[in-house]
Parts: structure tokens; sequence; C-alpha cells
């Protein structure tokens, strides 16, 4: 804690102030929280401060819980093989901590606050890691930078995560996957609802998402980029890649009221989402999406093609099994599949933020 350091302490409260050019040598450059200790961070600006190893801003650890609202992230850093630059909810050897009350969990509630500017090795400006909460609402992740994997947020291990009315807007992922979020434990899920992935770019895939999760996605997504194994754009996911452990609901796709859109292959890039066991080998094939429409009154099992339809690039493959030409603008049925009559989208309960 470059500024603060609040250890098994009952609360901190921040508020209407500067946290600026402040350095850690090990975790957060501004703001350190470890072992139950509470933090309400409002209207405050936190700018131009470092950690050498994890948390440019602030780091939470072993049940810490930190409610951030009002506030501005600028050009925080966290660089020198570190992880999580702005705000991390990390443990640094186990976030289930054992007390007398039992394993508790490290959380963050982020409302109100921009994100911008800020880099790091992962998570561009944050990076959770085990068993951790965050709920963002009504933020803005702009222009942040991971050297590696996921551009403004970097979700791993266990934990809950919802994303409501929030934008991510030019993040990049220099040299890895997901250029605004990269979720990488298949325990984890994750809710994006109201949010916009807007010109975000990933060296590898995932040019907005990159998961080996589960996630439930009613979003929109625009001019995000990807360059893929080979240097080309045809050959990665531009928006979400899922990976062989994923499952993806995702509504509005091209206007599409879809959900339940799940990746079921050997290996296949498709577009707008892209689904693999092998990843980055640059070999095309046939890509099959099982979707699930909303407010449906049919149950059973629909007819195979349902007029849904997801476009697609140059090289990839139909549900029908042709290949697009390339020239040509190509769009691929969706298979239509539905055992029940509820909707299964998995979506993590928003848990109310604390109060001072």
């Amino acid at each position: 804690g470059g500024a603060i350091a609040a250890h098994n302490q009952p609360s901190v409260s921040i508020a209407d102030s500067y946290l600026e050019d402040n350095t850690a040598n090990t975790f957060g450059g501004a703001l350190s929280l470890w072992q139950l200790s509470s933090a309400y961070v409002t209207n405050v600006q936190v700018s131009y401060n470092f950690a050498r190893v994890a948390g440019g801003a602030m780091h939470l650890a072993r049940g810490s819980q930190v409610v951030v609202s009002d506030s501005r992230f600028y050009r925080n850093s966290a660089t020198q093989g570190t992880l999580g630059d702005a705000v991390v909810n990390t443990t640094m050897g186990g976030v289930l901590a054992m007390n007398a009350d039992g394993p508790s969990r490290t959380s963050a509630w982020l409302s109100n606050t921009q994100f911008r500017e800020n880099d790091a090795d992962h998570g561009g400006a944050v990076f959770t890691v085990m068993e951790n909460n965050l709920h963002v609402e009504r933020c803005s992740f702009i222009d942040n930078i991971a050297h590696q994997h996921g551009g403004a947020v970097y979700l791993t291990e266990m934990g809950s995560h919802v994303f409501t009315s929030t934008t991510f807007t030019v993040n990049t992922a220099a040299f890895g996957n997901g250029g605004a979020v990269l979720m990488q434990e298949p325990s984890a899920l994750a809710m994006f609802e109201g949010c916009i992935f807007d010109r975000n770019q990933a060296a590898l895939s995932g040019g907005a998402v990159y998961m080996n999760s589960t996630a439930n996605f009613e979003s929109t997504f625009t001019d995000n980029r990807c360059l893929g194994s080979n240097g080309t754009f045809y050959t990665c996911a531009a928006d979400v890649d899922l990976q062989s452990a994923s499952s993806v609901y995702i509504r509005d796709i091209e206007d599409v009221m879809v959900t339940n859109a799940t990746a079921t292959v050997d290996f296949a890039y498709c577009w707008p989402v892209s689904c693999a066991t092998t990843p980055y080998t640059g070999i095309f094939s046939k890509c099959v999406l099982s979707v699930l429409p909303q407010r449906s009154e049919v149950c059973g099992t629909f007819p195979v093609f349902s007029g849904l339809t997801a476009n697609l690039r140059a090289g990839d493959y139909r549900n029908d099994g042709q290949q697009c030409g390339e020239t040509s603008r190509c769009r691929s049925p969706l298979l239509l599949t539905r055992d029940s009559c509820s909707d299964p989208c998995p979506t993590p309960a928003p848990t109310p933020a604390p109060t001072p």
C-alpha cells in the first residue's frame, strides 16, 4: 500500500480525495487491504500509481471488500511481471482464507467509475484470482492495455461476476487473448447485461472476449478485432472466442434474439463466435452452434434450421457443410434445439454492496 495499508481493520472510508503518484514495492500502489478489511471509495481520483507485483492502484486479499463509486482510475500501472493494474482482487496464497467463521471471499463493487489508460501484464484494469466476486455497474473501461491477456479485465479461478450497463472501448491485449475480457476458469460464472464492447483488440483471439468459462451475454459488439496466430484477421474470433470448456449464452447477435448459443465441435472458427479445442492451428472446419430462442412457446426438438443466422467470414464453414467463398457475404443457419421450456441461462445473482 503505497499510500494506505489496512490490515485486520473493520473499515476504511476515502472520499473526495486524490491518490496520486504513489508506489508500492509489492502490492497496491495506492491502497492495500488484507484480512477482512472493508473500504469505501467515493469520488476519488486515483492516478499515476505503481506496484511492482500486483494492483497498481489497489490490492484486496483474504476476505477484503471494497465499494468504489463515482471515481476515476487513470494511468495506474503494474507491469513488471505483474497482474492487474487498476484494481486487483487476489490472495497471493488463497482467497479462501480460513478464519473463525470459515472461508471468506474477496469482493468488489464498482459503480459509476471510469478506468482509463491503465496497463499491466495481465488485466489492464482488473485482475481477479481464486474465489472472488466482482460486481460492475455503469462503469467504463477505456484504452486500457494488458501486455499479455485481458486488456481491461482478467477473471480467473472460481467466482461470480456481474457486469451491467458497462462499456469496454478500445482496450488491448497486446500479445495475448481477450482484448477487453479474459475468463479462464471453467467453473467461473459471469453475466454481461446491457454492456457495449467497441473497438477492442487482441493480438491472438477474442478481440472482445476470450473465455473458458460460462457466461450470459445480452450486450452489443462493434468493430472488435484480433489478428490470430498466423497474423491474419479471419482466423480468429473478433468478438467472442470459446474454448472447449465454455458455455456461452448470447443474445442480440445481428439483432436476432437468441440465447444458449453453445459450441460443440472438434475444431472450428466461426463468426462472430469461435469455438475450439485445439486453438491456433489455422485450420478451418465445420462449426455447429446450438441455440435456444427467447420467448419460444414450443417444447421438444425444433427443425434443424430455424432461420436464425450468424455472420461468417471467407473460408468459414456453414452449419450445412458449405464453405464460404472468398468474396461473398456468408451467413450460417444456427442449429436449433430445445429440451425444456425454461430459460437455461445461468445468471449470477447480484449481491448488494455493503454500506458504511
